[in-house]
């Protein structure tokens, strides 16, 4: 029997490996499905035989809550993650372990080079806001995505994988199309009705204007101006008291009023233009507290010169019917709050006291009312049925707040126009009493915000993904065991995930942020990583490993990647590194290549026993058969003591396993062998020649011996005494002993070629009452610890 062929006696690096194997833990949906499909059967293999590269970074890929897919091997097999499982859309899960190229073929020419090319080269990279049509769900479909290539080093020194991490930023970019686009129309209608935005801070002096006011104020375009620029541009004849009432009402020139807090102000003012001549302006703001106690006012600036000319030649035309006059004044108004909100759809006048309520045409044309009837008064309960039946009640609880209080009115709802589909807009108005608090007149545009409130959804949702993507961020950094660090271009040490901290066992960052990398490093661990930070500087990405201490002084084997992190202009600005603690694996290799030394220092040892076995064997046997017949005899018994030494978990086996299992063929149904001797352990030459031993004496004693009679009785004992050894066979009962007149090779292997394993002697006496052998000599030490 052949020993390195025995099913029973699994290889040494097999059991090494099945020690460093684990089933995947976790990775959720897809997790379950690696864990549950027959790898076997695909050409990736069974799981068992995958290399730990692949295995780790699979882990890595199936735990992280974003996009994350391995593409592996040049065949760029597809292993991804749940998140990327819903991306796929409908093509999942055909496509998880198949190449990419073959399933992603909308895709594929743009990724597959790129990841080609990681693999050749193992240079990583970032792609920000790339458009790609992808077909999903029956359909083509524009896409927009920001991801990452990062090389995966497999056992030996080339790139064996590729693993990406993505966001779809398809949803952000639509929001941002959309912004614009809004922002683009705000302006334009801001221009056509002639007003300027500010935001005054008169405690720290200055004011910021958009374009339309610096334009209005007649100044250059530049943003932020003193607000004493602003106030040089104001009529001198008005300069004096503006300054006053706004300096007073902001708390500066006098105490603030807590009431005025949130409250709209208007001034009016003229200003003078570069070419001498003034224009009208009416300010309308809002005054609002800042988180240090002092105050802005935010608002606009409305140039009305057109409108106080149009109001001067109305108020001189007194010879108009009072009707004229009246509805005059009303749009008059109108037009005023139309300017000042930036009016859309249309406006509005409301007489309390007649319950006359009048609309100009841009209203009764958006509503599909009849304009006629509504520059004559039209009934509100046909205003009011355009409203949304869910917004009636709180559109009513406003106009009899506003009418009850006078002052300023605002409000939303929805209402019904004239595609049939209601819409949001927003209600500006002002309600003017009487001396005795009556309400007269009640004029008010309409603004169309159903763009904007989808903005702002959209702006709300842009932010909750941005929001949820920092929190995916810091979860997969927390999550992560591997020490992942930024450093600055020159190396010293700015940033550490949480993960990082637990294993390099750091309580406190602070006591380290901004130490020297290096300075972690020992031995050649110091000079690998001064290199690597070299490269790193250079653009160049690179691996290494070595020893690093953790904080607490425990000594830990690193596997680290050092890559660039470039800014803007593409040129490295910053360091990142990820290091995984590897000890348990570093331990597991030299485990793996001692054992690879014990296993070529025994095969050594045995062949060369098996070589004498048989050379000697063919010298002594009449007959090629007979030879045939004693080398596989001999060879039995040094493989069962090759079974005992493998079976053992070190080099050394027990005397008394070792005499069992050599006598174990030739032991009688009345065992007439009978085996005495305490413990004690054995090299593994020593239990080899001692089994061969063994063997040799029972096959004489079943030919010649005492075996070869019923009442023969052999004696089997042994003893070790301070290092020494002696081993005793004696048989009795047998056929009377004659001495041999040669002697054959069992004899030379028993005495002498045995004997040489313990450093000791070997003799045979030939005793006329039974065979007797006597070895003697020391224990040796383990072979492989000498």
């Amino acid at each position: 029997m052949n020993w390195l062929n025995d099913a029973s006696s699994p290889p040494i690096g097999s059991a090494v490996q099945s020690l460093i194997v684990a089933p995947m833990n976790g990775g959720g949906e897809m997790g379950r499905r690696v864990r549950e499909t027959d790898w076997s059967a695909s050409a990736l293999g069974a799981y068992e035989t995958w290399p730990q590269s692949l295995r780790s970074s699979l882990s890595l890929v199936l735990n992280t809550k974003g996009i994350a897919a391995l593409y592996w091997g040049p065949e760029q097999w597809l292993l991804y993650n749940d998140a990327y499982a819903a991306a796929l859309g409908d093509r999942h899960p055909a496509a998880f372990g198949r190449p990419m190229p073959e399933v992603l073929t909308d895709i594929a020419p743009v990724l597959s080079p790129q990841v080609a090319e990681v693999l050749r080269t193992g240079e990583g990279f970032a792609v920000e806001n790339l458009t790609m049509i992808m077909h999903r769900y029956g359909r083509d479909e524009e896409t927009v995505w920001t991801y990452s290539f990062s090389p995966v080093q497999g056992e030996e020194a080339d790139f064996a994988g590729v693993l990406l991490l993505a966001t779809e930023m398809t949803g952000q970019k639509s929001v941002e199309r959309l912004q614009a686009q809004s922002q683009l129309r705000l302006e334009t209608a801001l221009r056509i009705a002639r007003l300027g935005i500010f935001d005054w801070q008169p405690y720290a002096g200055r004011i910021e204007m958009d374009a339309r006011s610096s334009e209005i104020f007649g100044l250059p375009n530049l943003g932020e101006f003193s607000h004493e620029n602003a106030f040089a541009c104001i009529a001198p004849d008005h300069l004096d008291q503006l300054r006053t009432e706004t300096l007073g009402l902001m708390g500066i020139s006098r105490p603030f009023d807590p009431k005025d807090l949130g409250r709209t102000v208007d001034f009016n003012y003229d200003l003078v233009q570069p070419d001498g001549s003034r224009r009208s302006i009416l300010s309308s703001g809002v005054i609002i507290q800042n988180p240090d106690g002092t105050r802005r006012m935010v608002g606009a600036f409305h140039d009305v010169t057109d409108l106080k000319r149009a109001e001067a030649v109305a108020l001189g035309e007194r010879d108009e019917a009072q009707d004229r006059e009246t509805t005059a004044l009303a749009d008059a108004e109108r037009v005023k709050l139309a300017l000042a909100a930036g009016a859309i759809i249309g406006t509005w006048h409301w007489n309390p006291t007649t319950d006359q309520f009048t609309i100009d045409e841009a209203f009764a044309t958006a509503f599909g009312l009849d304009a006629a009837l509504g520059r004559e008064g039209i009934p509100m309960a046909q205003i009011v049925a355009t409203v949304h039946p869910d917004d009636q009640a709180g559109l009513a609880i406003a106009i009899s707040e506003a009418v009850q209080r006078g002052g300023a009115y605002a409000h939303q709802y929805r209402t019904k126009r004239l595609d049939g589909n209601y819409y949001w807009l927003e209600a500006n108005g002002r309600v003017e009493m009487d001396s005795e608090g009556t309400p007269v007149s009640f004029p008010g545009v309409l603004i169309d915000i159903e763009e904007r409130r989808t903005m702002e959804a959209e702006r709300d949702r842009a932010t909750a993904m941005l929001q949820e993507s920092e929190h995916f961020l810091r979860s997969v950094l927390a999550s992560s065991n591997d020490c992942i660090k930024v450093l600055d271009i020159d190396a010293k040490l700015v940033f550490m995930s949480e993960g990082g901290k637990r294993v390099m066992e750091v309580s406190d960052f602070n006591e380290i942020v901004g130490c020297p990398w290096p300075d972690f490093w020992q031995e050649e661990g110091n000079l690998a990583v001064k290199e690597a930070i070299a490269s790193a500087q250079a653009g160049v990405a690179s691996t290494f490993q070595g020893y690093a201490d953790t904080m607490k002084g425990n000594r830990r084997y690193w596997d680290v990647q050092v890559s660039p992190i470039l800014g803007v202009d593409g040129k490295p600005e910053r360091i990142l590194s990820v290091s995984r603690d590897i000890t348990a694996l570093k331990e597991a290799e030299e485990v793996r290549a001692v054992l690879a030394q014990e296993l070529a220092h025994r095969m050594k040892n045995t062949l060369a026993m098996v070589q004498a076995i048989v050379t000697q064997t063919l010298r002594q046997v009449p007959s090629i058969e007979e030879g045939r017949k004693s080398i596989s005899h001999r060879l039995g018994a040094l493989a069962r003591a090759q079974d005992i030494l493998t079976q053992s978990s070190s080099d050394e086996a027990d005397a008394r396993a070792v005499v069992e299992a050599a006598i174990g063929p030739h032991q009688t149904e009345d065992r007439r062998i009978h085996v005495n001797g305490q413990m004690c352990l054995l090299t593994a030459q020593q239990a080899l020649g001692l089994s061969l031993a063994i063997h040799e004496l029972s096959t004489n004693a079943a030919k010649y011996g005492a075996l070869s009679k019923a009442a023969g009785q052999i004696d089997v004992s042994w003893k070790e005494s301070n290092g020494g050894f002696k081993f005793t066979w004696i048989e009795t009962g047998g056929p009377t002993v004659v001495p041999p007149e040669t002697r054959g090779f069992g004899s030379k292997l028993i005495e002498r070629i045995v004997a040489s394993y313990f450093d000791g002697e070997g003799r045979i006496d030939f005793d006329p009452a039974g065979i007797q052998f006597t070895l003697t000599g020391a224990l040796g030490r383990s072979e492989l610890a000498a």
